[in-house]
């Protein structure tokens, strides 16, 4: 099996060389597509004997992926973003090489991604699932000028779903940087839109960036235009969901509204993410129905123990969330004077904090 790393660039000396450094050993082609770089990401490039290619900035990340494509010669292609690297080196190729000998007439492979924010390294953010892996063929190709998606001409994608050999981390959060990052995610979303009209994809987008910006209110708006239409996104139906309910709730919209959005869609559509089921409890708290609130929680608590990764879907439901249900439960137990199911679940808590 041959295999190549490809990736698009610009100004990523800080991070490029850790991302080729993590897949060094697995790939037998490096293909480095940068767009204008000012700093030495193109000497690393080199270091690493990678096809150095420059391609002007078009404000479109779709064509400059498409590009990268028309320069790769392995039949299979490993397609990072600078600031994410795996996180099991040595498990890279063994186990790609496993996927593909039981299902070869794959696609693509989505990857799970531990998101990490560089401002607050000790923070736990959700992860998600990406694709970054693809089979190179004439019939696949990005499309969009931002939050590029892989799409196949004339067909569905064959999907596989890696687990933990394949992870990644990506440090592309920052505390610091999101809000900027969401306006030039808006500029670009709003171009597209101009020259495509918008689709149920830009609707979400769109959400994540009002989301980011703190404006809930065109944040619900987007997202519920994305939730009623019959757009799925793969691997990451969870977030739209999490962003229309969390704006509901910075709203100050009805719980029963909430409750509505949780049990007849959210939960109904992706009953394998505790999550919702924490949510739902919380909207139940919040309307004194604490007995069904507490079955609630413990719902999640009991999916969030069996397994602490979806491979499938993405999660915000991470330690802290959890950190948080547990005090809840110890609240519960504490009103109902069972103070030993108090104790443990405040020690549950506090032991994920």
């Amino acid at each position: 099996m041959k295999l190549a790393a490809c990736y698009i660039v610009k100004n990523e000396a800080k991070k490029l060389d850790r991302s080729i450094f993590s897949l060094r050993h697995a790939v037998d082609e490096l293909v480095v597509v940068d767009t204008g770089s000012t700093d030495n990401t193109m000497e690393i490039a080199r270091s690493y004997r990678a096809n150095l290619l420059t391609f002007p900035w078009q404000d479109h990340f779709g064509v400059a992926r498409n590009f990268a494509l028309e320069h790769v010669e392995s039949p299979w292609i490993i397609f990072l973003d600078a600031n994410e690297y795996f996180r099991h080196p040595k498990q890279v190729r063994p186990a790609l090489q496993d996927i593909l000998n039981e299902k070869p007439n794959l696609d693509a492979i989505m990857l799970t991604r531990y998101n990490v924010d560089t401002d607050v390294p000790e923070k736990k953010l959700p992860y998600d699932i990406s694709l970054r892996i693809l089979r190179n063929a004439p019939e696949l190709r990005y499309r969009g000028r931002i939050h590029e998606m892989l799409q196949k001409a004339g067909g569905q994608l064959k999907l596989a779903y890696a687990c933990e050999e394949l992870s990644l981390m990506h440090t592309g959060y920052s505390s610091l940087q999101s809000p900027s990052k969401s306006q030039r995610n808006l500029r670009l979303l709003q171009k597209n839109i101009e020259e495509n009209g918008a689709s149920p994809f830009d609707h979400y987008n769109l959400s994540v960036c009002y989301f980011g910006m703190g404006d809930y209110k065109k944040a619900l708006v987007h997202s519920m235009q994305a939730l009623d239409s019959d757009m799925q996104l793969i691997g990451s139906q969870g977030s739209l969901y999490h962003i229309a309910i969390e704006s509901m709730r910075q709203l100050n919209m009805s719980p029963e509204d909430m409750l509505a959005l949780l049990t007849q869609a959210a939960i109904r559509e992706l009953p394998s993410l505790p999550e919702f089921y924490g949510e739902q409890g919380m909207v139940l708290c919040a309307m004194g129905r604490l007995l069904k609130a507490e079955n609630c929680f413990q719902k999640a608590m009991d999916m969030f123990d069996r397994s602490k990764v979806n491979y499938r879907q993405g999660s915000y439901f991470t330690e802290k969330a959890a950190s948080i249900i547990c005090t809840r439960l110890g609240e519960i137990s504490q009103s109902k004077g069972d103070t030993a199911a108090a104790a443990y679940w405040f020690k549950r808590a506090s032991g994920m904090a």
